[in-house]
């Protein structure tokens, strides 16, 4: 990536979590209000957040909060119980503070990989990618195992 690209994508994000921020505190007011309101509880503020959350966290591919934030969108459009609909607005404000900390994690993949020249079902293939997945899984953190016919390989 050039310089300025990532100048532009360090911006947006910074905007990104201002507004989730923002978004946050907004949601957690709206949702208190609307549950102790005495002519009956309205979540429309709290659906329209939950909504700019979904589209600004697909627009990031940030599918971990889209689908807390769709939840609770969903919920509001069904009419769901108060406590149900409160219960996951402090969810999504949970994975808003959590996903906006500075808290690092790290994630390993192993994978098992198969493939056939040959007229082989698919159970037959796929038992093959299972047992290669279960070597990778067996050889440790960030694996790769095939099977192809005549060739074992490893990385």
């Amino acid at each position: 990536m050039t310089e300025a690209v990532q100048a532009r994508a360090a911006q947006l994000f910074t905007a990104f979590e201002k507004r989730l921020n923002h978004d946050r505190a907004e949601l957690i007011a709206n949702g208190d209000t609307a549950a102790s309101q005495a002519g009956g509880p309205d979540f429309d503020a709290v659906r329209f957040i939950a909504h700019r959350i979904v589209g600004s966290a697909r627009m990031f591919g940030c599918e971990d909060l889209a689908e807390p934030a769709g939840k609770v969108e969903g919920l509001v459009d069904a009419g769901a119980d108060v406590s149900v609909i409160v219960q996951a607005v402090n969810e999504l404000a949970e994975r808003i503070e959590f996903l906006a900390s500075d808290q690092v994690f790290h994630v390993t993949f192993s994978c098992g990989l198969a493939g056939s020249k040959d007229e082989r079902g698919g159970e037959a293939l796929l038992a093959l990618a299972d047992t290669a997945l279960n070597e990778a899984k067996a050889g440790g953190r960030n694996c790769i195992r095939t099977y192809l016919p005549g060739c074992r390989s490893e990385f």
